[in-house]
């Protein structure tokens, strides 16, 4: 099959190059708009073991680059993952042993976190014998000991591990590896081994005082919150740290005691600080206090315990090659009178398990291109090899020791992957201005503030299934949109007149059809309307429409057959059979023939106003192109009658149709 220009090239969504382990949240988010979960899932999977995490907790870079930003808001993809995954939990699925063939190689890999655990799933679906090696209770990592509960819940981690397992990775818990002679055993025993143990312990300042009572470090203090008993806070509470550990630290301890004083301390200025936008706003809500320029000098004790600290200002952090370079002006002072402090200026790994040369500075020493720390299959990853980063970062760094690994044991090569993927451009402004239709973003369901400081309960209960279907309708379908198979195109100039959104155009060395991808938004009024069926639209097929209506007639015969957008409302149609599309802008006359083909005597097709419609004019097509199916059909004596289109809020007329083919319909309330 051959495309026109435009369409030859190999263009991704924004989100998805975005994302670090390269999600295809445009399909996912396809799927979720038409109730597919399972297949969702199985999409967002493909490169992360952790959908039930990610959809909670993640950065979402690809909410960033979205290209809906330049129309309104972004689609809320982390939401939709997680309303994805909590369907798939909630149902019992995917926990099936995949059958795998089996390679005979064994892989140990020390430390269960996020990293590890992505490379483990990644090793056994190559048919590895994957180990798991975790010191701690429970698998997880800093996602189980490091993150508030309150952001992720222990079930939904429990979850994803669970369908780890299911891939037929191993997971020994409470076994530490605590010298070299430990990891010279797996080393023994395995073909590979590859160290994945995170930043778990907390950097301390090197100030005065640290050693006073009430002085915490941050990932103590939060892994102690995880626990039953949490630690104990006084009335003052003082957050050292600027990052998104500094923020749950300050947010734990507001949970402690919901009327302490909360006080974040930071070197940064406020357009600086490196804390997440969305966590920064949720702590304001929670009354927890930042103040900016502050670089700390000394802790003051009186009795052992701390009473307060002294600052002077940070007049800046970063040096012109925006290298770590704090400037301070020791003249300026400041007093903090607290009872407790919490230090949360970054992390670090114990890796005295190492031999000698394969450490430095406290840092692995490895080659970064590879992972590698020797040439005989010992290796690493995470952030013990990359250094601090979200979790996303550090399961797609997981993906790729697991890809190295494999190409190690197969002896094959081992090359670093190139980025060769182009992404589609900005929307053009004549389009995002005038033609794409603003559609709210929906919220997901947050507790009240001074509701939810009250305890650690998860706090953010995601998107209904209602809200999550009309959040998906909202992404434009970047890249899979209409294309033109260039020998059937017959320059009739049919797409440009009816494209609502300018798009289409003809080639004038060509004179072939071209649908600019960065311009298309995937409505389909062109592929439906072409009389030469030379343009084909991506993620929609007719053949699919034709395949359930097949499969309808065969279980029954229904007399009447409804087509209805994906964000109606749940109605009983009594017998009729409905068949669900993204929008009915898209069926072609085919589609709206083949009931009457099959057998039946009705067909009604069911769209919003002119006004709500995500694509613009989209109904204006629908009620055009089934008015020339009622002439047709009362040409050929069928009656056009039989054919009708309605707008969801006449429910009067629809019932009168349906009564007309002796069936009823009720609105469910």
């Amino acid at each position: 099959m051959s495309e026109s220009n435009i369409n030859n090239r190999n263009l991704i969504p924004p989100c998805q190059n975005a994302c670090p382990v390269k999600t295809r949240a445009r399909d996912y988010v396809a799927e979720v708009a038409m109730s597919r979960l399972e297949e969702a899932y199985a999409i967002i999977t493909e490169n992360n073991p952790f959908p039930s995490v990610c959809g909670r907790v993640c950065m979402h870079p690809c909410e960033t680059d979205c290209r809906r930003n330049q129309v309104d808001q972004p689609i809320s993809i982390a939401a939709l993952k997680r309303y994805a995954a909590d369907y798939i939990n909630e149902n019992k699925l995917f926990l099936d042993k995949p059958a795998v063939k089996k390679s005979g190689k064994k892989v140990a890999i020390v430390g269960g976190g996020p990293s590890g655990l992505a490379a483990a799933v990644k090793l056994a679906e190559a048919g590895h014998e994957v180990k798991v090696i975790e010191k701690n209770k429970k698998a997880g990592g800093m996602l189980r000991y490091g993150i508030p509960k309150y952001r992720l819940d222990d079930g939904a981690l429990d979850e994803d591990i669970k369908r780890i397992k299911a891939k037929g990775v191993k997971i020994e818990t409470s076994k530490g590896v605590e010298d070299s002679s430990v990891l010279h055993e797996f080393r023994e025993d395995s073909d590979a081994v590859l160290v994945s143990i995170g930043l778990s312990e907390s950097r301390a300042l090197p100030i005065e005082g640290m050693d006073a009572k009430g002085v915490h470090l941050a990932i103590p203090f939060l892994t102690a919150c995880s626990s039953d008993n949490g630690p104990k806070i006084g009335k003052k509470v003082l957050v050292i740290g600027g990052g998104n550990v500094a923020i749950d630290a300050a947010r734990s301890a507001r949970r402690l005691d919901p009327k302490a004083k909360i006080t974040i301390a930071c070197l940064e200025s406020a357009d600086e600080i490196p804390a997440s936008p969305l966590e920064l706003e949720e702590a304001d809500e929670e009354k927890i206090d930042v103040r900016n320029c502050m670089g700390p000098k000394r802790v003051e004790i009186n009795n052992g315990k701390v009473s307060g600290m002294h600052f002077i200002t940070c007049a800046s952090v970063f040096d012109e090659k925006g290298q770590f370079s704090p400037v301070f002006m020791d003249h300026e002072k400041h007093f903090i009178e607290v009872d407790t402090v919490i230090v949360a200026i970054g992390q670090q790994s114990n890796i005295d398990f190492l031999p000698e040369p394969f450490k430095k500075n406290g840092r692995i020493v490895l080659d970064n291109e590879i992972l590698a720390i020797t040439d005989d299959g010992l290796f690493a990853c995470g952030e013990v090899a990359r250094g601090p980063g979200a979790a996303i970062s550090a399961i797609a760094n997981g993906n790729e020791a697991a890809r190295i690994i494999n190409l190690y044991l197969a002896e094959k090569e081992i090359h670093t992957l190139e980025d060769n993927d182009e992404v589609i451009a900005e929307v053009p402004a004549t389009i995002s201005s005038s033609r794409i239709v603003k559609i709210d973003r929906q919220q997901t369901e947050l507790v009240e503030p001074s509701v939810r400081v009250k305890n650690f309960k998860e706090f953010d209960n995601g998107l209904s299934k209602r809200s999550a279907t009309k959040e998906a309708l909202r992404c434009m379908d970047c890249g899979s949109g209409a294309f033109v198979e260039a020998e059937k195109c017959i320059s009739c100039l049919t797409c440009v007149r009816v494209c609502p959104y300018w798009v289409a155009k003809i080639d004038p060395e060509s004179s072939i059809a071209t649908m600019p991808v960065e311009g298309c938004q995937a409505c389909g009024a062109c592929a439906a309307e072409c009389p030469a069926k030379a343009i084909d639209l991506k993620g929609y097929a007719l053949e699919g429409v034709h395949s359930q209506l097949t499969e309808a007639f065969k279980k029954k015969k229904p007399t009447t057959v409804g087509f209805l957008c994906q964000t109606g409302k749940e109605v009983d149609f009594g017998a009729a059979h409905i068949i669900r599309v993204k929008c009915p802008i898209r069926l072609e006359t085919e589609a709206l023939l083949k009931p009457f083909e099959l057998g039946a005597k009705k067909v009604f097709v069911i769209c919003h106003k002119d006004t709500s419609c995500r694509y613009i004019e989209g109904p204006k097509y629908i009620r055009r192109r089934v008015g020339y199916l009622k002439e047709m059909l009362d040409n050929i004596g069928v009656g056009g009658e039989n054919i009708e289109v309605f707008e969801k809020s006449e429910k009067e007329n629809i019932s009168k149709f349906m009564k007309a083919g002796k069936e009823k319909v009720k609105v469910k309330k």
